[in-house]
C-alpha cells in the first residue's frame, strides 16, 4: 500500500497525534498490535494490506510508526508478555511510498535492542497494564531513567542494573544492597578474558584517514567550523586538517587525555568501534560521539575480513598476534548498528564509512549532490549571433546601426551568472547564487538576465543544460526510492526548486523516479542500454567500466550504479566497476595503483546485491589477479593509450585471451612471457608491482 504525501500522509500523521495510548518518541510511535487502533480503523487497514503484501505474520507483535517519514517497522518481541524488557529478534522496515522491505535479525547480535515501559504500547483495559506500568514506576524512582541514551540496549541494560545493585525476576524490582559476586544472575556474561591493549591499534599516518579525507572530499568540513576527533590516536589527522586551516582538536583516552571531549560541528569517530573488544562499551561510545556532534557524525570501522592467518576469535571479533581486538563489519551491518543506536539515518560516503547528519535535508542534499555530473560547461559551443547576408535583389540600403549593448561593460558578472545557470539548469534562488542582487539591479530580474543571455546564442547549450540537470535529478529520485521518503518541506530550498521547475509538483517527481529504478531494475532495459553505450568493455553477462566513465553511461545504468553506491559508498574508491547485467548486482573492483601500474593487481572486490541489500568484500591482495588489456575500460581519448596498446600486444603474443575479463594471474603471465623469450619484459612489466 502506498501513501499520497499530501492527504494521506497527513491523515496518517493526525491519527498518530491523536492516540491515546501508545510510546511516543521524537520521530516514532510504538503500538502493540493487539491494541484497538492496530485491529480496526484506518491504521489496521494500513497494516493489514502492508502485511498481507509482506507476508508478516503474528510473531511481529509490534509496530513502530514512523512519524518523520512514510515508513513502519513490524518488530518481533517473542518474549514480550514474560519477560520484562524483551529482546527484539527481528524486524521488517517498509517503506510506504515504494513498498519496498528490508529484513532484520538480531539472533546472533550480542547486544541486541530492548524494550522499555511496555505498557505504553498497550490500551486499557489490558490485564498486565498495571504490572508493567508499576514495573517502570520502580525502575523510574531507582534513577535507571536518567540516561536513556544506551539502555535500550541489553548488555547496558544489564550493566547499569549491577552497577545499582538491583536485579529484576519477573517484573519486580529488588535491591541487593551489594554485589553478590553472581554476574551470571543479572544474564551479564564474564568470561575470564585475556588483556586487550587497545593503545596498539593506533597508528602513525603520513596522509589524512580515510574518513577524514572524505570529509574534505566531498566539502562537508566548512571554512570557519570545528572539529573534533573522538578516539584520536596520535592525532595525525587533527595535526593534518589543521595544516590546511582547520579549526580540529582531538581527544583520546591513551594518547590525549589531558584534551577534555567538546561539542563540534563535526565529529570524527574514526576505527574506534572496531577495536573495542565490549559490546556496551562500543555503543557508549558510538552514544557519546553522536551528542557531542552539532551538524554531523561520521563513523568509521574495519569492514571486510580478518588479514590474519588463524585469528582468534574474541567476542565478536578476533585478538590479533599483538594481543590487540579488532571487530570486522560488514557495511549494512555497520550502518544497522549506527542506525540502531542513534535512530538517525546513516549514508554511505565510502566502504566503511558513514556520515550521520543532525538535519534530514543536510542528508538529502549530500545524497543529491553525489548524483550531480561534473561536467566542463566550457567545452559547450556558444554561437554568437549573425548578420543575414543582404538578398541579391534586394535594393541597396543603408545598414541600420545596432543598437549599443548597454550590459556589455558588466561582462564578469554575466559570465558568472550564466556559470551558474549551466550548474543548476535552471534560475538559482536565493543562497545558490551570492550575487543575485546584482543581477536585479541591472537587469530587473533574473528571468531578465536569463532572457537577454538566450537571446544571444546561448539557448542550446542552456537546454544541454537543462537536459543533464533533469536526468541527474531522476537519478536522485530514483535512489530515493531505497531510503526514507521525506515529506517535501523538509527537503532542502535548492531540490525543491529542481522538483518543482524539472518536474511540477513532488509527486510526479517521485513516480518518475520510480519508474526509472523499475527499469534499472528490468535485465532486458539494462540490457539494452548496454548494447548503446560504446564506452568500457563488455561480454554476455557484464559491463565493465572505469569509474570516471560512469557520469557518461546512460541515465538508467547511472541509476543502477548510483543505488549500488548509496551501499557501497564513494564510487571514487573503486577502479573498475562490473555492472551485472541481469543479477541486480554491481561489482566494485579496487587495484593497486591502477594508474600508474601496466598491469594492476586486484586488491579488493566489493558485490552490491541491490535485490537483497547485501554489501559482500573480498580480499584478494595475496592471489595475484593482475588487469590485462587497460585501455579498454577507460577513455578512448586518455593520455596513456599508447603505451597500454603496446603492452596489450605483447599480452596476445604471449598468448593471454581477450575473450574474458579473468586473464591469468601473476605467476602465471610471468611464466608466459618467460616461455616466449620475454624475461627482459616480465621483469619491467612486474618489477613495480613486486615492490609494491
Amino acid at each position: 500500500m502506498t501513501l499520497r504525501l499530501a492527504t494521506e500522509w497527513t491523515n496518517y500523521c493526525r491519527i498518530l497525534r491523536e492516540l491515546p495510548y501508545g510510546k511516543t518518541l521524537p520521530t516514532a510511535v510504538y503500538l502493540h498490535r493487539e491494541t484497538p487502533a492496530c485491529q480496526s480503523g484506518d491504521l489496521a487497514t494500513l497494516l493489514s494490506t502492508v502485511a498481507n503484501r509482506h507476508d508478516i505474520n503474528r510473531e511481529f507483535n509490534v509496530v513502530k510508526f514512523r512519524t518523520d517519514a512514510p515508513r513502519l517497522s513490524f518488530l518481533a518481541y517473542p518474549d514480550f508478555d514474560h519477560e520484562a524488557h524483551p529482546v527484539l529478534k527481528r524486524a521488517v522496515a517498509i517503506d510506504l511510498i515504494s513498498g519496498r522491505s528490508h529484513a532484520i535479525s538480531y539472533r546472533d547480535n550480542l547486544n541486541p535492542p530492548i524494550l522499555h515501559r511496555k505498557e505504553l504500547l498497550l490500551a486499557p483495559p489490558h490485564p498486565s497494564l498495571e504490572m508493567f506500568a508499576a514495573l517502570s514506576a520502580a525502575e523510574e524512582c531507582a534513577g535507571l531513567y536518567e540516561n536513556v541514551a544506551t539502555i535500550g540496549f541489553r548488555l547496558n541494560w544489564e550493566r547499569l542494573l549491577k552497577s545499582r545493585g538491583i536485579v529484576i525476576e519477573g517484573h519486580s524490582l529488588q535491591h541487593l544492597g551489594t554485589d553478590d559476586g553472581s554476574p551470571e544472575r543479572y544474564g551479564v556474561p564474564i568470561p575470564p578474558a585475556p588483556i586487550v591493549r587497545r593503545h596498539k591499534t593506533a597508528l602513525t599516518r603520513y596522509t589524512l584517514s580515510k574518513p577524514v579525507k572524505s570529509l574534505v572530499e566531498f566539502d562537508q568540513i566548512a571554512p570557519g567550523s570545528t572539529f573534533f576527533d573522538y578516539g584520536c590516536g596520535l592525532g595525525d589527522d587533527v595535526r593534518g586538517l589543521r595544516e590546511l586551516g582547520y579549526d580540529a582538536i582531538g581527544w583520546d583516552p591513551v594518547h590525549a587525555r589531558d584534551v577534555s571531549k567538546r561539542a563540534a560541528d563535526t565529529v570524527n569517530l574514526g576505527y574506534v568501534l572496531n577495536v573495542i573488544e565490549d559490546p556496551a562499551e562500543r555503543l557508549e561510545a558510538l552514544v557519546d560521539a553522536w551528542q557531542l556532534a552539532k551538524r554531523l557524525l561520521v563513523v568509521a570501522a574495519l569492514v571486510g575480513e580478518p588479514t590474519q592467518v588463524t585469528p582468534e576469535s574474541f567476542q565478536d571479533g578476533i585478538l590479533t598476534r599483538r594481543q590487540t581486538f579488532q571487530k570486522y563489519f560488514t557495511q549494512q551491518e555497520l550502518q544497522r548498528f549506527i542506525e540502531d543506536a542513534l535512530d538517525m539515518p546513516a549514508v554511505a560516503a565510502a566502504l566503511g564509512v558513514f556520515y550521520v547528519f543532525r538535519d534530514p535535508s543536510e542528508h538529502q542534499l549530500f545524497v543529491q549532490l553525489r548524483s550531480r555530473r561534473t561536467i566542463d560547461w566550457s567545452t559547450l559551443t556558444v554561437r554568437t549571433p549573425t548578420i543575414p547576408a543582404t538578398r541579391v535583389n534586394e535594393t541597396s540600403r543603408t545598414p541600420r546601426p545596432r543598437r549599443p549593448d548597454g550590459f556589455a561593460e558588466h561582462g564578469e558578472l554575466i559570465d558568472s551568472f550564466w556559470t551558474s545557470l549551466l550548474t543548476l539548469g535552471r534560475l538559482p534562488v536565493a543562497g545558490e547564487y551570492n550575487r543575485l542582487v546584482e543581477i536585479e539591479c541591472l537587469f530587473g530580474s533574473p528571468k531578465r538576465a536569463l532572457r537577454y543571455l538566450l537571446d544571444r546564442g546561448r539557448r542550446e547549450a542552456f537546454e544541454t543544460a537543462q537536459a543533464a540537470r533533469k536526468n541527474d535529478l531522476l537519478v536522485y529520485l530514483a535512489s530515493a526510492n531505497l531510503r526514507n521518503h521525506i515529506p517535501l518541506g523538509r527537503l532542502p530550498s535548492g531540490i525543491r526548486e529542481d522538483i518543482s521547475t524539472f518536474f511540477g509538483n513532488y509527486k510526479t517527481a517521485l513516480q518518475e523516479g520510480l519508474l526509472l529504478l523499475k527499469s534499472a531494475a528490468d535485465p532486458n532495459t539494462i540490457v539494452l542500454a548496454c548494447d548503446d553505450t560504446t564506452l568500457g568493455w563488455q561480454d554476455e553477462r557484464s559491463l565493465y567500466i572505469h569509474s570516471s566513465l560512469v557520469d557518461r553511461l546512460p541515465v538508467v545504468l547511472r541509476s543502477y550504479i548510483l543505488c549500488a553506491e548509496l551501499l557501497f559508498g564513494d564510487i571514487g574508491q573503486a577502479d573498475l566497476i562490473k555492472l551485472h547485467k541481469y543479477s541486480g548486482k554491481v561489482t566494485f573492483l579496487a587495484y593497486e595503483d591502477f594508474d600508474s601500474f601496466p598491469l594492476p593487481a586486484l586488491v579488493t572486490r566489493t558485490k552490491v546485491n541491490l535485490r537483497n541489500g547485501t554489501v559482500d568484500t573480498y580480499n584478494h591482495r595475496d592471489q595475484g589477479q593482475v588487469l590485462c588489456f587497460k585501455e579498454r575500460y577507460l577513455d578512448p581519448d586518455h593520455p596513456g593509450r599508447g603505451d597500454m596498446l603496446t603492452v596489450s600486444d605483447t599480452m596476445r603474443e604471449v598468448g593471454v585471451s581477450e575473450a574474458s575479463f579473468m586473464g591469468p594471474t601473476a605467476p602465471e603471465l610471468l611464466s608466459m612471457l618467460r616461455r616466449a623469450g620475454r624475461a627482459t619484459l616480465a621483469e619491467t612489466l612486474f618489477s613495480a608491482t613486486s615492490t609494491a
